[in-house]
């Protein structure tokens, strides 16, 4: 029983850790993020999480007055390009500077924004309507 339960929790600690699904040099670049729809903020701040919450990009906060779309000021960087799941992550930020969740979209993975079309990989979950732009 000792074993078991060993095993199983190094298998939970260890997901979403970089060395498990797929080699760490596999990455696609994100050019942008630009929101079609979302929930109602004022003060908006952006990040693209892995699946252990880790920023892998993340915008300034930005007062933000409902205009849509908006195109992120400042977020870009690289993915895994594996099959681990990554997140889009809308926040507000309180005039305290503390954040606020908003919103999270559906998991999606480094391979299936590399797979995308047109340099744009549409994301439309969870009150969330935005696409990245793919760096080439």
């Amino acid at each position: 029983m000792k074993k078991f339960f060993a095993i199983a929790a190094c298998a939970i600690l260890l997901t979403g850790c970089d060395f498990v699904g797929g080699s760490p040099g596999e990455t696609v670049g994100i050019a942008g993020v630009t929101i079609n729809a979302m929930p109602a903020a004022t003060d908006l701040y952006v990040e693209i999480q892995d699946a252990g919450g880790r920023a892998i990009a993340s915008s300034d906060a930005e007062s933000f007055d409902g205009s849509l779309p908006y195109a992120v000021p400042g977020l870009s960087g690289d993915v895994a390009g594996t099959t681990r799941a990554h997140y889009l992550v809308l926040m507000e930020r309180d005039s305290d500077g503390t954040n606020s969740l908003i919103a999270v979209s559906d998991p999606f993975s480094g391979d299936e924004i590399r797979a995308a079309e047109a340099g744009m990989f549409p994301i439309q979950s969870s009150g969330i309507d935005a696409e990245l732009a793919i760096a080439p």
